[in-house]
């Protein structure tokens, strides 16, 4: 049986050396570097402490249904799921300008403001 493979994925972003599973906060430029989704899937191990991971397994998740390939821009992987959640909102009953000054709100309030 042979081992496990710990090489990363070919991607635009460099892995950090940092452990960031011991809930310290990412440094926030190697987002910066995220234009796909196969950048993304790199990344989901190092932001495993922050809401944002959330999102990310969201958005690949996503993007898997919809068929959406991993060289698709990021942008637009995740404007087609904003836009899908607004289709679920309307199916739903759930006001957009509510929807939207609620998620403002949830989002400065994580953030602690």
């Amino acid at each position: 049986m042979s081992e496990p493979s710990t090489s990363t994925p070919q991607t635009g972003v460099n892995p950090p050396t940092q452990d960031y599973s011991r809930g310290e906060s990412p440094d926030r430029s190697l987002l910066s570097a995220v234009t796909t989704l196969s950048d993304l899937r790199a990344l989901l191990p190092i932001l495993n402490s922050d809401r944002a991971v959330f999102a990310a397994a969201g958005v690949i998740a996503h993007a898997a249904c919809s068929g959406q390939f991993d060289n698709e821009e990021l942008t637009v992987v995740v404007t087609d799921l904003c836009a899908d959640l607004l289709h679920l909102a309307d199916a739903l009953g759930i006001d957009h300008a509510e929807l939207a000054a609620d998620s403002q709100a949830y989002y400065l309030d994580e953030l602690g403001r």
